[in-house]
C-alpha cells in the first residue's frame, strides 16, 4: 500500500483537498494533514481493486467527490497493472534490468518471499480473499499460469502460508496446495525462488506430502528421489513393488503419518487416533511384509526412498 499512500499524499497536496480513506473495518489507510473528522463529513464508497474502502470528505466538497473517487480508483488500477505486468515479464524471461518500476517496489529491499497457491476452487474468489486480507500490507497477488502467486515482505513466511491456506479452505471449501520460498533481498533471486516454489509444488503433490504446504528446503529427500536415474529407480523398486502394492490404505497411511512425525511412536499414535500398541503392531506387520524395520532410522531412510519411488511411479 506504500505506492497508493504516496499518491494520495501528493494528490491531497496538489489539489489542496483534505480527505481521508478508511478500510471497511474503519482503519485509516490515509488522512490528509489537515483532515478533521466532524459532522459535516460525508462517506463515499471507494473500491481499490475488489476491496471496499470509504472516502471521507467535507460535505461542501461533494461536487468534486466523484472526480476524486475516479482519480484514486483509476490510479490504483494503473499501479497494480504495472506491478503485475512487471512480475509476469520477469517470470517470462524478459529483460527488466532498466525498469525503474521494480526499484519502486520498496518492500524488496526489506526482504521478500513468494507464496505459490494451487487449488481446485474459484481462483478469482481466492485472490479476492488474499487481497482483502493484505489490503494494508506490501503484498502483491497475481494470477500466473493457472495458479496464484503472492509476493511480499513476510516476517514469517511459513505462518503466512499456513494462514492463507486455512482462510481459503474455510471460505471456499476446496483443496488447496501451497509452496513457499525462502526470504531474499535481491531482485536477481526472484526467478530462483519462483523455480523453487514450482518444484516444491510438483514434488509435494507427486509424493503426497501430507501437510499440503511445501517448503523447498524440507523436501530434500523428495528432490533426491525425483532426480534419480529412471533406470536406477526401476531396478531399485523391482524387488519391492509387489510388496508395496499389497499394502492396504490403512498401512500406507500409517507409514505416511509415522514419517511425518519423525518416527515418533507416541506422536504418530495420537495422529492416527490409535493405541500405541496398535501402532507398534502395524509397524511390525510392515516389517514382516516389506523386510524393513522403519522404527530404525537407517532402515527407515532407505525404505522412505523406495516408498517415494513407488509413490512417483504409481
Amino acid at each position: 500500500m506504500d505506492d497508493i499512500n504516496n499518491f494520495l499524499q501528493k494528490l491531497s497536496i496538489s489539489s489542496d483537498i483534505d480527505f481521508c480513506v478508511d478500510d471497511e473495518n474503519g482503519k485509516k489507510i490515509f488522512a490528509s494533514k489537515y483532515f478533521v473528522e466532524n459532522s459535516d463529513i460525508i462517506h463515499i464508497p471507494l473500491f481499490l481493486g475488489e476491496i471496499s474502502f470509504l472516502l471521507k470528505i467535507e460535505k461542501k466538497l461533494k461536487s468534486i467527490s466523484k472526480l476524486l473517487k475516479f482519480t484514486i480508483e483509476n490510479k490504483y488500477v494503473d499501479l497494480c497493472s504495472t506491478k503485475e505486468q512487471l512480475i509476469v515479464s520477469i517470470l517470462d524471461g524478459k529483460d527488466i534490468s532498466n525498469d525503474a518500476n521494480f526499484e519502486d517496489m520498496k518492500f524488496l529491499s526489506k526482504g521478500y518471499g513468494l507464496i505459490y497457491i494451487s487449488l481446485d476452487g474459484s481462483m478469482h474468489e481466492a485472490i479476492s480473499i488474499i487481497k482483502q486480507a493484505y489490503c494494508n500490507e506490501n503484498v502483491l497477488a497475481i494470477f500466473y499460469k493457472g495458479n496464484i502467486l503472492v509476493m511480499g515482505d513476510f516476517e514469517n513466511i511459513e505462518e503466512h502460508a499456513i494462514g492463507i491456506r486455512e482462510t481459503i479452505i474455510s471460505n471456499l471449501f476446496c483443496k488447496c496446495y501451497i509452496s513457499f520460498s525462502r526470504i531474499v533481498y535481491n531482485k536477481s533471486e526472484f526467478i530462483d525462488i519462483f523455480n523453487e516454489c514450482e518444484i516444491s509444488m510438483l514434488l509435494g503433490k507427486k509424493f503426497k506430502v501430507q501437510t499440503n504446504i511445501f517448503d523447498y528446503r524440507k523436501l530434500f529427500l523428495e528432490r533426491l528421489t525425483y532426480s534419480l536415474n529412471p533406470k536406477f529407480k526401476h531396478n531399485m523398486l523391482f524387488e519391492f513393488k509387489k510388496k508395496l502394492d499389497a499394502l492396504d490404505n490403512e498401512m500406507v497411511n500409517t507409514i505416511e503419518i509415522f514419517f511425518k512425525n519423525d518416527l515418533n511412536i507416541s506422536d504418530s499414535a495420537k495422529s492416527l487416533y490409535v493405541h500405541r500398541n496398535t501402532l507398534i503392531y502395524r509397524l511390525d506387520k510392515i516389517k514382516r511384509e516389506t523386510g524393513f524395520n522403519i522404527k530404525d532410522f537407517n532402515e527407515a531412510m532407505t525404505f522412505k526412498i523406495i516408498f517415494y519411488i513407488w509413490r512417483e511411479i504409481k
